[in-house]
């Protein structure tokens, strides 16, 4: 105000953009993958205990399975070699999904609330949750052969040595499914409007 008792004159613009900048709605990014985050968590914990689940019944039943595989004809020594090796997989993979699923509610949680720590969170989720997916490809490749000819053995089927490269094959499409939630949420919480959002709120 002038001595005159008048309000000096303020550009529109200027006046806009102070409103603006003082109103401005943060983004909702940290919502949308805090719901997603504790979906995906419930989602994965519900495979982890249905793994931990199919391995500790099998290793109850295993037993009583012997007689039942000698009546259809498979060999039960073959079938247990298979086993011994899925089952240390499935095993391995529902502790790993547990623990990975229950990270992932906690930054979800975070992300619902505007926190910082759930971004980071998200960010520890994803990273390990690749490292996790390739470490256990590089672990089953070379068992892939193997678990095709004990399975072409069992059937009393022609052992071919192509059984592996093809099921490799085949699992493509799933690998690049449980890649692609992670790249996301990583390319997402590594994003400007993601850590702005966060500090805004």
């Amino acid at each position: 105000m002038n001595s005159n008792g008048m309000t000096p004159y303020q550009a529109p613009e200027a006046a806009g953009s102070s409103d603006l900048t003082a109103n401005e709605v943060p983004s909702e990014q940290p919502k949308v993958f805090g719901i997603i985050h504790i979906v995906y968590s419930v989602l994965g914990g519900l495979k982890a205990l249905a793994f931990l689940g199919v391995y500790f019944a099998m290793g109850a039943l295993m037993g009583q399975m012997k007689e039942g595989l000698k009546e259809e004809g498979i060999d039960f020594e073959v079938f247990k070699q298979i086993w011994d090796i899925m089952g240390r997989w499935m095993l391995i993979e529902g502790v790993v999904c547990l623990v990975l699923g229950i990270i992932l509610f906690i930054a979800g949680i975070g992300l619902l609330k505007r926190k910082m720590w759930g971004r980071n969170l998200s960010i520890v989720w994803a990273a390990s949750r690749i490292v996790l997916l390739i470490a256990s490809l590089v672990v089953m490749l070379p068992h892939q052969n193997e678990l095709q000819e004990l399975s072409q053995q069992m059937n009393g089927q022609e052992v071919s040595g192509m059984g592996g490269m093809q099921q490799s094959m085949g699992n493509l499409p799933s690998i690049i499914m449980v890649l692609a939630y992670p790249v996301v949420t990583l390319i997402f919480m590594f994003g400007s409007t993601m850590k702005n959002a966060l500090r805004k709120g």
